[in-house]
């Protein structure tokens, strides 16, 4: 629970208002990219853990955790441990996406880090 406040906190940090969006009660629908998500967090895995295969049915993702991002994420055994990675993409611009990791275990979170 901590870990989502702080994820959702640094990302609306993070969120800067789009061009055409407004304050309108209705919002656009949120744009689904689970194979872009799924392979960002592998390639984050396998470049931080040194492994790149989620365990199976981890994968998970939320489209309204935030107005201007849809959260995902997926756990990763790195051997001696099981490790959270998540994803965030930008609703309105999807090419706006960060990974980050959490230790739920040790009580780590690690910040955000742009996906390029």
């Amino acid at each position: 629970m901590i870990i989502t406040v702080r994820l959702a906190l640094l990302l609306t940090l993070l969120a800067a208002p789009q061009a055409g969006c407004s304050g309108s009660a209705k919002a656009d629908p949120p744009v689904r990219h689970e194979a872009i998500a799924l392979a960002d967090m592998r390639q984050f895995a396998q470049q931080h853990l040194g492994t790149d295969r989620e365990l199976p049915q981890t994968f998970r993702i939320v489209d309204d955790w935030s107005a201007t991002y849809v959260l995902s994420w997926a756990d990763f055994h790195t051997g001696h441990e099981t490790v959270r990675v998540y994803h965030a993409t930008g609703k309105h611009d999807p090419s706006r996406r960060f990974v980050s990791l959490g230790d739920g275990h040790h009580g780590r979170h690690h910040h955000w880090q742009s996906v390029h």
